[in-house]
């Protein structure tokens, strides 16, 4: 059977369903089925926030040194938050996804689904009248989600 045939078709259970159906490789503890999906469809990784190669940061207490790696996270985990807000309960990407953003996002209650086929997404994308993300970044520089 073509997986991208359109139209209705049976579930694994026999049981006909409206819908389209992507193969996508999720967290085995997040959401696996969602009713009234608002979805979003990202062309770029989810991961943890590093400084830059080139920057250079002199510490002279230690303490310093788990304050920047709690920055590092806090700005990981806004990143996720802005696109939480948005109101989605699921976010496919056609890269990965590291275990700190899949962590905000399965306490969220959010499915996420990593490594997904990039035509599979355009496709739905289309389908569903929305785009592909490929940045966060805005006209002026900063991090933004719409």
């Amino acid at each position: 059977r073509n997986p991208h045939h359109q139209g209705p078709r049976e579930e694994q259970s026999g049981e006909p369903f409206d819908g389209e159906r992507i193969r996508v490789e999720r967290h085995p503890r997040g959401a696996g089925y969602t009713d009234g999906a608002k979805m979003v469809f990202l062309d770029m990784n989810l991961q943890r926030h590093r400084m830059a190669m080139e920057v250079q940061v002199i510490v002279k207490d230690p303490k310093e040194i788990e304050n920047i790696k709690q920055r590092e996270t806090d700005i990981t985990k806004e990143r996720i938050h802005k696109i939480l807000d948005t109101g989605v309960n699921v976010v496919l990407t056609t890269k990965g996804v590291d275990d700190l953003c899949m962590k905000y996002f399965v306490e969220a209650g959010v499915l996420c689904a990593r490594r997904c086929n990039r035509e599979d997404l355009r496709r739905l994308a289309k389908a569903t009248g929305r785009k592909m993300v490929t940045t966060m970044a805005d006209m002026e520089g900063n991090e933004s989600f719409d």
